[in-house]
């Protein structure tokens, strides 16, 4: 979003901002969101409309007791929606603040965040539930900055080949986590940990001209780029159904594992082409309709 906003020298339209996110992330998660329910309303379980409700107003992941349940990719979604909300705001922020300002107070905030996190999880469990801490949108926010800043970077930078030190970096990656097993066992990877191996990682593959930028930008990659949030929000809804026809035909093992995975990319793929894209540039045609008529009506 900074490489899609942040050089913007105009004032960024929040409205327009806001009915572009809707438009790129609601129509399949809600699809996914209504398949899961119909499941959960036809199981022996039943549906809790509470969690529905939640979920379909993307909030769920302030709800401890409910983040996980339907759909439960989901969480990540309703994270994302607060740092949709929050980014015109601080997209201001930062052009009005120095950016040496900006990267020392996001790295700082980063570092907090981190002893935060781990001191709560392991001292006060008993006051703040688990799943608040491992999923509260507020508690990820220091993931969102960080990636503000390797945004900010990006620009800062000539295109290059990175390919040697992305190679080596991946290849170092498991010694990372195994070190940080063995010598940091007590601290938890899932709030943003990894951020400062992840973030300069993920720098250099955008900055990277090489042989793996070369065959990432073929087009069965771009595809499954394009796909993979469907690939993602989908995959409960159709896990679900492919289980239950396979214990309707007896089928299971290594060819139910192989008839989820061609299933998931075919829904994602159709789900894309003829939900996705189509919902999108409707809803965006509309505003810019709406907001015509609304420029027309003021000027007269």
């Amino acid at each position: 979003m900074i490489i899609a906003y942040g050089k913007r020298t105009t004032k960024l339209d929040k409205i327009a901002y806001y009915v572009n996110r809707i438009a790129r992330i609601y129509p399949v998660y809600i699809l996914a969101l209504l398949a899961v329910a119909l499941i959960a309303f036809q199981s022996s379980d039943g549906l809790s409309f509470k969690a529905l409700i939640l979920q379909g107003l993307v909030i769920q992941s302030w709800f401890p007791a409910y983040v996980m349940g339907l759909n439960p990719p989901g969480w990540s979604l309703s994270v994302e929606a607060f740092f949709y909300f929050l980014f015109p705001f601080l997209l201001s922020l930062y052009h009005r603040v120095n950016m040496q300002m900006v990267s020392f107070g996001i790295v700082l905030f980063w570092l907090f965040t981190q002893l935060l996190f781990n001191y709560l999880l392991v001292s006060q469990q008993t006051l703040i539930p688990s799943n608040f801490l491992f999923y509260a949108p507020i508690m990820h926010l220091n993931q969102f900055l960080i990636g503000n800043l390797m945004g900010f970077l990006y620009f800062k930078y000539e295109k290059r080949n990175f390919d040697a030190l992305l190679l080596l970096m991946g290849l170092l990656l498991p010694v990372v986590i195994l070190s940080v097993d063995r010598f940091a066992s007590f601290l938890s990877y899932h709030n943003g940990l990894l951020a400062c191996y992840y973030a300069p990682f993920i720098l250099m593959m955008a900055l990277n001209n090489g042989a793996i930028s070369f065959w990432l930008s073929k087009r069965l990659f771009v595809i499954l780029g394009e796909i993979s949030y469907g690939i993602y929000i989908l995959q409960k809804p159709v896990y679900s159904i492919v289980m239950r026809i396979g214990e309707m035909l007896s089928v299971n093992g290594t060819l139910i594992l192989f008839i989820f995975i061609f299933s998931l990319l075919l829904i994602s793929l159709l789900s894309y082409y003829f939900i996705e894209l189509p919902t999108r540039q409707f809803v965006n045609m509309r505003y810019q309709r709406f907001r015509s008529k609304t420029n027309v009506v003021a000027s007269t």
